[in-house]
């Protein structure tokens, strides 16, 4: 998959998120999160910050910056899916680690500091 339908894939499934990719010698990389504005910018004043801080990903290269970018596709999707399950199963994803930034979501990423 490209870069450009990349993009359209993630902008169709999760409007009025931002999002951001880059690529070096080392990894593509890509973070992702609801804007205010945005249907979901509810989700940004949850009690856990999981959503405010966004999800990223380091993916080892080689690799591309469309594969990252579907990576915290999925891991946003993953999480939103479970809040909207309720408090029970986001609490029981949450503790599963999966809704954890420095989580290994994809068995290629690297943990990574957001701060």
């Amino acid at each position: 998959m490209t870069l450009d339908q990349a993009v359209a894939l993630f902008t169709k499934e999760l409007p009025g998120w931002w999002w951001s990719v880059g690529d070096c010698e080392i990894s593509a990389h890509a973070s992702c999160g609801p804007n205010h504005s945005g249907p979901d910018g509810n989700l940004i004043d949850i009690e856990s910050t999981v959503f405010d801080s966004g999800f990223h990903v380091d993916l080892r290269q080689p690799s591309a910056p469309a594969q990252a970018l579907l990576n915290v596709l999925e891991q946003a999707k993953a999480c939103k899916a479970a809040f909207n399950k309720g408090p029970q199963a986001f609490g029981a994803f949450l503790a599963s680690g999966q809704g954890s930034i420095a989580g290994d979501h994809s068995g290629q990423d690297r943990p990574r500091n957001s701060g």
